[in-house]
């Protein structure tokens, strides 16, 4: 066991609880490390941060991710070398997604008060040593986040939206591996046919024409919370709504940086 609820940390810091998604990464000095989502649900009311209030995303915040470095030794043990909190002040941290450059993605599975700036994707850098800026990143919407997938070949972000009348949505960045300079997010909507659950009826390998229509851009970032963000019954990413799925016309294909996995037992820098 690597750690437990309430274990002290090398930062002094309890080990939170609600552990859920996370990913691992190798570093450079052949170590692994581990990024975990904490999934608090305390409403902000009765939440408490953890670490830094100063550092946080928003001090009423009880959720966040910790980072641990591992060293795994020949015959297969490991112990922990350091971990601490390197990220804070966000809610509800659920699922999320590790990106080919070597950073993890979390979510927030929560619209909590819909005018108080949560709902956003937030990125750990695997090389950080500490507690982030906590720069939510506006452009790839603002909803009831799940899980999400980062495609190595182009940079495009794919997300899942956790509630009963849900999206999928995508997101195309303006910089490949610069999802903090913003992009254009785009929703999935079939012709015909509003509102599609494909819970039920759907048929494996059937084509669907998609609608064609307008995409949400936006470059805009914070370093704060934003002051009034829109409604949380629609998906913002920037100034205008997104609408539907609109595929670029034969895009050229980015280079996206990649950071050594984990798995392959190397260490190393983004390209």
């Amino acid at each position: 066991m690597l750690s437990r609820n309430g274990k002290p940390m090398s930062d002094g810091l309890p080990t939170p609880g609600a552990l859920d998604g996370m990913a691992a990464f190798a570093l450079p000095n052949g170590n692994i490390r581990l990024i975990r989502n904490h999934e608090n649900r305390d409403m902000p009311a009765n939440s408490k941060v953890k670490g830094d209030a100063a550092m946080a995303y928003d001090a009423r915040g009880g959720g966040g991710c910790t980072s641990l470095e591992v060293r795994v030794a020949p015959d297969g043990t490991s112990e922990v070398v350091r971990d601490f909190m390197s990220l804070n002040g966000t809610i509800v941290n659920c699922a999320g997604d590790p990106t080919p450059w070597g950073s993890w993605l979390a979510c927030e599975e929560s619209v909590e008060g819909r005018y108080d700036g949560w709902a956003y994707i937030f990125e750990v850098p695997a090389s950080a040593e500490g507690l982030v800026e906590p720069v939510p990143l506006e452009a790839m919407g603002r909803f009831v986040h799940e899980a999400l997938a980062v495609d190595p070949e182009t940079g495009i972000v794919y997300e899942t939206e956790d509630r009963q009348i849900a999206g999928f949505y995508r997101f195309i960045p303006t910089t490949p591996a610069r999802l903090v300079e913003g992009g254009k997010l785009q929703v999935l909507a079939v012709e015909g046919r509003p509102n599609l659950d494909t819970a039920d009826g759907m048929r494996v390998g059937a084509a669907m024409p998609v609608v064609r229509g307008r995409s949400s851009t936006s470059r805009r970032t914070r370093s704060t919370p934003p002051s009034s963000p829109a409604p949380a019954s629609a998906p913002t990413g920037g100034s205008s709504s997104s609408t539907s799925w609109a595929p670029p016309a034969t895009p050229e294909r980015p280079r996206v940086p990649r950071w050594p996995s984990a798995g392959r037992g190397s260490g190393g820098r983004p390209e």
